[in-house]
């Protein structure tokens, strides 16, 4: 059990109260019609979360992941589905931060950083689910750059995002994260899914009709994907299972069933 520093205690306590006071009206929406809400994402940008654990040299507040995650339990505590709403949009500004050239950092990354709009984590496919050994879409090289055709499937946010970081396997056997603008010719999106809960990122389907993706929107080496995917997926596992489990902690008291979670884990190791 991680024990909070006096200062992180106090922010998360400032965050639970602010989440209250700028979120708590759109909570009742929110969990009834399991739909994105603008208003929600303008009220988390207004409160700084995506820029909260980037570095101040590219336009973030420089706070840790740590305090990212003790954000993301604080809003949970008003709503599990508001929490949610930052993880992807931040995850791919880290690995554009991580992976991306200068020229890709200072192109994507300030749009990320102010929350404009959501960015999607476009990994999972219809019949594969998320195991990277049976990724389907294919990317085929064409002039300088690339042609993206395939499926996926329960993408959070694919019909709000501007831009959508995309895995698909490329003909040497590797895959490639690239970075797809949502107004290009070929993307298109479904309807989203039913959900009981935590329907406020609209999860739908993505299709790629031959998307053309450019040699700058590629994020990294085009055979190395799943080795940037594998950086930053581990971390943020760990905020999409805070923002439920704090939710429990407004119905059930601290030692309850409902508060006892085993540590998490991912591709087999805990994290």
């Amino acid at each position: 059990m991680t024990v909070l520093s006096a200062e992180l205690s106090e922010f998360a306590d400032t965050i639970r109260s602010r989440a209250d006071a700028r979120i708590g009206s759109y909570v009742d929406c929110l969990d009834r019609q399991q739909r994105f809400s603008p208003q929600v994402w303008r009220e988390l940008a207004d409160m700084e979360m995506f820029s909260l654990c980037v570095p101040v040299e590219v336009g973030g507040l420089g706070g840790s992941f740590l305090a990212f995650a003790v954000a993301t339990e604080a809003i949970a505590r008003t709503s599990a589905a508001a929490a949610l709403y930052p993880g992807t949009t931040v995850q791919v500004a880290t690995l554009i931060l991580h992976h991306g050239t200068p020229e890709q950092i200072e192109r994507w990354l300030p749009a990320l950083v102010r929350g404009d709009s959501p960015a999607a984590w476009a990994f999972t496919e219809p019949q594969t689910g998320s195991d990277p050994r049976q990724l389907t879409t294919a990317a085929r090289r064409e002039g300088d750059g690339w042609r993206l055709h395939g499926q996926k499937l329960f993408i959070s946010y694919a019909r709000q995002a501007a831009l959508a970081l995309v895995f698909a396997r490329t003909p040497a056997g590797g895959v490639g994260a690239f970075v797809v603008h949502t107004d290009q010719e070929g993307w298109s999106t479904g309807e989203p899914f039913e959900l009981l809960a935590l329907g406020g990122g609209e999860p739908a389907p993505i299709f790629l009709d031959d998307v053309f993706v450019p040699d700058t929107d590629v994020l990294g080496d085009p055979e190395s994907g799943f080795e940037v995917m594998l950086s930053a997926s581990g971390r943020f596992n760990v905020t999409v299972r805070t923002g439920p489990s704090a939710s429990t902690k407004r119905v059930s008291p601290v030692g309850s069933p409902f508060n006892a979670h085993a540590a998490p884990a991912s591709f087999g190791s805990a994290l």
